[in-house]
């Protein structure tokens, strides 16, 4: 979330996720996404979400929004379950702006290969720069992680 705007990395058709990434934008099954966040709260509000509220200059902001506003125009990867996904795609945004150590695209991969990878490290994250941590429970009759 920047300002009032919710970014995401999705795939496109649900019914063709690739197992690997294709290799040009032709083939790519995938779409940054921007919505807005009052849009956002309504989808997402049955969903156990933890939010950390990152400090950032302006200039990390701005190279942020410059870096999502590319990604919306040209696509940089494919959304794929061995690949790129919204986690891997998350943790590489902030890795570009020095929130995390930068790294080869593999280790965000690795590194953040379901959501539950990122939001431990990013918890951890918070917890040594003291930065506070909210956590909405979301609904109990799923099950979650």
């Amino acid at each position: 979330e920047i300002d009032n705007s919710v970014y995401g990395f999705e795939f496109e058709d649900e019914k063709n996720i690739h197992i690997f990434s294709r290799k040009t934008p032709s083939g790519y099954n995938s779409i940054f996404t921007k919505k807005e966040k009052t849009d956002w709260i309504l989808e997402t509000e049955l969903d156990k979400i933890t939010t950390i509220k990152i400090p950032v200059t302006m200039k990390q902001k701005k190279e942020l929004m410059t870096k999502l506003q590319l990604a919306h125009q040209n696509l940089p990867y494919d959304y794929s379950f061995f690949g790129m996904r919204c986690a891997s795609s998350t943790y590489e945004d902030l890795s570009s702006i020095g929130i995390f150590p930068k790294k080869w695209r593999f280790q965000y991969i690795i590194n953040a290969f379901y959501p539950r990878q990122l939001r431990k490290r990013m918890v951890s994250w918070a917890n040594n720069n003291n930065i506070n941590v909210a956590l909405k429970k979301g609904i109990n009759c799923r099950v979650w992680e």
